[in-house]
């Protein structure tokens, strides 16, 4: 049975049903592409202040704790037995 607005189409050949389909299909997609046109993009916040990178922490905690300079280097050497 196919239904349109509620109305069965006993009468009509398959044909003709999948053009009302298809019509209404298109009709969708077109009222999807307005109902996105119509939203306003949002710009892009941009983030003014640099970022420190990997490097530069590195070297601020060199600074602030000069015992664990070169702690992330392991000195562990195995040794087999």
């Amino acid at each position: 049975m196919n239904l349109a607005f509620g109305t069965p189409y006993f009468n009509l050949p398959t044909d003709r049903c999948r053009a009302i389909g298809a019509r209404g299909g298109r009709r969708r997609a077109l009222n999807l592409r307005l109902r996105q046109a119509s939203k306003a993009p949002s710009a892009p916040q941009v983030d003014l202040i640099p970022e420190e990178t990997a490097h530069e922490a590195s070297l601020l905690l060199d600074q602030k704790f000069p015992h664990l300079t070169g702690a992330e280097r392991r000195a562990i050497r195995w040794v087999r037995a």
